[in-house]
């Protein structure tokens, strides 16, 4: 079980990352929409932006809690 914990690592930190870059690149993409005014896009995109973001700060405290226990051996 604890092997299977360990097989989620860098898996949510990448899928945040690449829902923080795509609204990036589409936004860079097609800036006159969003300059102009209309705000279902913006919307959207800072959306997915945040997901991306709560995506990577989860998935970071979730590493920290996750780090084995040092045991000292008492002889």
């Amino acid at each position: 079980m604890s092997r299977c914990h360990r097989c989620r690592g860098p898996a949510p930190t990448a899928l945040g990352l690449l829902w923080l870059v795509v609204p990036l690149v589409l936004f860079l993409l097609d800036r006159p929409v969003p300059l102009a005014g209309h705000p279902a896009q913006v919307v959207a995109l800072g959306s997915y932006a945040l997901i991306g973001v709560l995506l990577i700060v989860l998935s970071r405290a979730r590493q920290g809690r996750t780090q084995p226990l040092r045991s000292s051996s008492a002889s």
